[in-house]
């Protein structure tokens, strides 16, 4: 996993770096974010599922990373897309003419990644309920 995320790092213009704010930071997210901090390159703390009071606890320790103002999302209500937008429009304005093209890529990309996130916190509740 270290392996395919520096090659993703140096590929990368910007990074979103996700948290599950409903389980909040683990030692994993911290181990990772000292290798994107190291990039030098710009980063956007996505705070996904966020909806409702379950996830306020790990949007607001999502802070202690230092990243800046963790963007609260949830992919499966559609909340927070508009906050993403926004702090991307900066880093998109520098690829003129390319703006819709790069963001249906980002939308892509962080569309796959939640689902992923989505689909594991699944398979880790089943496996909670099976136990």
């Amino acid at each position: 996993m270290r392996a395919q995320t520096e090659a993703a790092i140096e590929l990368a213009d910007a990074i979103f770096f996700m948290i599950d704010a409903r389980v909040g930071i683990t030692p994993t997210d911290r181990y990772f974010a000292q290798l994107v901090r190291r990039s030098g390159k710009p980063i956007m703390l996505l705070a996904n599922k966020a909806e409702g009071k379950q996830g306020d606890q790990g949007f607001y320790e999502a802070f202690t990373l230092g990243f800046g103002d963790p963007i609260a999302i949830s992919a499966e209500h559609d909340l927070g897309m508009a906050d993403l937008h926004e702090a991307l429009m900066p880093y998109l304005e520098q690829f003129a003419g390319e703006e819709k093209r790069a963001l249906d890529e980002v939308q892509k990309v962080t569309d796959a990644h939640v689902k992923m996130i989505d689909e594991l916190q699944q398979k880790k509740d089943q496996e909670l309920l099976g136990k």
